[in-house]
């Protein structure tokens, strides 16, 4: 039987899309593998096909196949980020480059097949999936989730309250060199501007959050950091301490699951919006500044925004009274269908389409094995990947039995060390709810033959 490895980079954002094709391909006959593009490597196992979670560059190209590709063998990306700004778009900077170009890429929709394409990925390097994080809102994965009751027990949320999810886009609060690294242009812009303006917005927000509780004690406030988002600042610990009944910050789980379970939904300028809008609930685009048009989310073009408190309050009274969903829907669905092909077709059988054409037609990408293995551990040894991984495992084995912490917040900021530590915590959790979703996914497999 062919083996497959699928690597994945954010956890909240992939691993179930990765559980799904792991079922599905094993379904089919292979044997599947997934791991972590952060915390492990492949030094001698082999694999025959490898999908990638995005290949943007040279540099990336190394650092992945290096770490994962032991023999050289074909592989496909899945191009996790494909909606970007309107500088992003016009200057082409956040389509393949290099030999990323080599590696075919799958793309959600029409928009993003043509931008790689007007950017030097070849045509013959390009298909037209749809996303498959959507199919998980069709119909015949209502089973696959987390009750309402699950979730309260898990968090100890309350069941008689109302659920307000806010999902987080601030990446760059209090982060300005990473705003620096992304927005540091030719025209001269001024990167910190850009992360005072995520600084800002998540502080007013909050603070509109906090009247909203002051207001109304029936509400749980749920906010959903994003992944790069520093979850242990001040302000998140100051309200939970406060509202320890009605504020809670939850990195984990699946944003559609949050999306399915609660019963109002906002957010500021994240992607996630198309979930809402392919699941049928509503969702507020809370603004309290504007943005700028530049670096803006492309689907937020036009869009209808919140931008003070007593909006906020009685928009989220009426929102249960709305009727029409897609006349009130924040933004454009023109826009969302250019973007993202949703289509009859499931975007996971596509994917295993185009995977298993590149498995049986690969003549192109026969390589020199022994010319490889020998870049590929000059590679391992002078990057220190080795030893880098291992130390990370030894932190979070002393943070979880031993509670060791690092303190110096430089430290902590440069390699994201909650994130570690949120990873030891959860690994039991994490596991259990692997186990636990294969099962179902197994079930919905024999039950549908590959959920047709």
């Amino acid at each position: 039987m062919k083996k497959m490895l699928i690597v994945y980079q954010l956890r909240a954002r992939e691993f179930d899309n990765a559980l799904l094709l792991k079922t599905i391909f094993e379904n089919n006959g292979y044997i599947v593998s997934i791991k972590n593009d952060a915390d492990t490597f492949c030094l001698f196992e082999k694999f025959d096909f490898i999908i990638w979670p995005c290949m943007y560059d040279n540099n990336q190209f190394d650092t992945l196949s290096y770490r994962f590709n032991s023999c050289g063998v074909p592989s496909i990306s899945m191009r996790y980020e494909q909606i970007f700004t309107k500088h992003d778009e016009d200057t082409g900077v956040m389509a393949p480059k290099g030999k990323a170009q080599d590696i075919p890429t799958m793309n959600w929709g029409i928009a993003d097949y043509n931008y790689c394409k007007m950017n030097g990925v070849p045509d013959k390097n390009l298909s037209v999936t749809g996303f498959i994080t959507l199919d998980y809102l069709r119909p015949e994965f209502s089973g696959f989730w987390y009750n309402r009751d699950d979730i309260a027990d898990r968090y100890n949320l309350s069941k008689d309250k109302k659920w307000l999810l806010f999902i987080s886009s601030f990446a760059l609060a209090d982060n300005v060199e990473v705003a620096k690294t992304l927005y540091t242009y030719q025209e001269g812009e001024d990167a910190i501007s850009i992360s005072d303006l995520n600084t800002r917005s998540r502080k007013e927000i909050l603070e509109w959050l906090e009247n909203l509780i002051l207001d109304d004690k029936s509400y749980n406030i749920i906010y959903r950091p994003h992944p790069a988002e520093k979850s242990d600042i001040n302000l998140f610990s100051d309200l939970k301490k406060k509202y320890p009944n009605n504020f809670h910050v939850i990195p984990e789980l699946n944003i559609k699951q949050w999306i399915l379970t609660t019963d109002i939904i906002t957010t500021w300028v994240s992607t996630s919006i198309t979930e809402c809008y392919v699941a049928k609930k509503h969702c507020l685009v809370l603004r309290p500044e504007p943005y700028p048009q530049k670096y803006d989310i492309v689907l937020y073009k036009d869009g209808k925004f919140i931008t003070n408190y007593d909006e906020f309050k009685l928009e989220i009274e009426n929102s249960s009274k709305q009727k029409d969903f897609k006349e009130n829907f924040p933004i454009s669905s023109d826009i969302l269908n250019r973007y993202y092909d949703i289509s009859d077709t499931p975007t996971y059988l596509r994917i295993v389409n185009e995977v298993e054409k590149h498995i049986n037609d690969n003549p192109e990408n026969e390589i020199n094995r022994a010319q490889w293995l020998i870049k590929r551990w000059k590679y391992l040894i002078f990057k220190g990947y080795i030893l880098k991984i291992y130390l990370k495992r030894i932190y979070q084995f002393t943070h979880k039995n031993f509670h060791f912490s690092i303190r110096d917040a430089r430290l902590r900021k440069k390699y994201a060390i909650q994130t570690w530590e949120d990873e030891a915590v959860n690994k039991a959790f994490n596991k259990n709810d692997e186990e636990n979703k294969l099962k179902k996914l197994k079930s919905m497999v024999n039950m549908y033959g590959n959920i047709k």
